[in-house]
């Protein structure tokens, strides 16, 4: 049997000492490292009256007339910054990059959305679709990364950085998770209020994490892609939830529409609160 020595004792104790020392280094830069993660969303209070999914059905006083709809969804595409050989930058109206280098996968992804979060110099953004701009040097071959879902316009998408949580959609008003959507203005006008009755009940998850049931009311306050958001079709905006709503209300396609109704609110008071929320953060 060997004898520890006091010589030996010391040793051990500073080998313990040091990989304790390491262990500590080790969890306080992974903390560090998530506290710095750029893609790190702080969550929105949800008693903000926005949330507040708390209107009755509307009365026969309060509906102008019923209206066939097919509602899909878009929501905010987080994209990841890359070092993949081949990444890209989303650009602006003038070529200028508006945000860091990623995948050319999930740059497609974000144009098939239009509202995009992602980092610009380290730090987090929301970028706006802004407009087309088509142009052979700036060009993403998006059928070459997805198949379906993907169109050849959606390689010419053009951004701009926004100040606001979600992007915006017309006249400037902030877009609001499970609210809004982007509709074709010569079927409902920017700035109706539409309800939808099978909407109504159905689980949404706020920012916050909280589950609640939705009332069933949404305001036209974007316009999304001319070319897929037209006549009796919308857009449902979902915040960050690719899903919601997925029971019955937003499960067409752009190529097959599954109508439903909904009621076009002609009450002033519910038009000027669904303004209100849009006009703020």
């Amino acid at each position: 049997m060997s004898v520890l020595t006091a010589r030996h004792v010391t040793v051990y104790v500073f080998i313990l000492l040091s990989l304790s020392s390491i262990s500590f280094l080790l969890s306080d830069n992974s903390e560090l490292t998530s506290k710095k993660n750029p893609m790190t969303f702080e969550p929105i209070n949800d008693k903000d009256s926005r949330y507040l999914f708390d209107l009755p059905p509307p009365t026969n006083s309060q509906i102008e007339g019923t209206i066939r709809v097919a509602a899909t969804r878009y929501y905010d595409q987080i994209v990841q910054p890359s070092i993949v050989e081949n990444s890209i930058p989303y650009r602006d109206m003038k070529g200028n990059p508006v945000s860091d280098r990623v995948s050319p996968y999930y740059w497609c992804l974000g144009a098939i959305e239009g509202s995009i979060s992602t980092t610009f110099n380290g730090k987090p953004v929301i970028l706006n679709y802004h407009d087309f701009k088509r142009e052979s040097k700036y060009h993403v071959r998006c059928t070459d990364y997805i198949v379906n879902g993907s169109r050849h316009i959606y390689g010419d998408t053009r951004y701009k950085i926004t100040n606001a949580k979600y992007g915006k959609g017309v006249n400037d008003w902030f877009l609001v998770p499970y609210r809004t959507i982007a509709t074709d203005p010569l079927y409902i006008k920017h700035g109706e209020v539409i309800y939808i009755e099978k909407a109504r009940g159905q689980n949404i998850t706020l920012p916050s994490g909280k589950v609640v049931k939705h009332d069933g009311y949404f305001f036209a306050s974007d316009r999304g892609s001319r070319d897929v958001v037209k006549g009796k079709l919308i857009d449902v905006f979902c915040g960050f939830d690719s899903k919601c709503l997925s029971k019955q209300v937003t499960i067409s396609t752009k190529d097959d529409l599954r109508l439903i109704d909904a009621k076009v609110i002609n009450d002033q008071s519910i038009k000027n609160r669904f303004k209100q929320y849009h006009l703020k953060e």
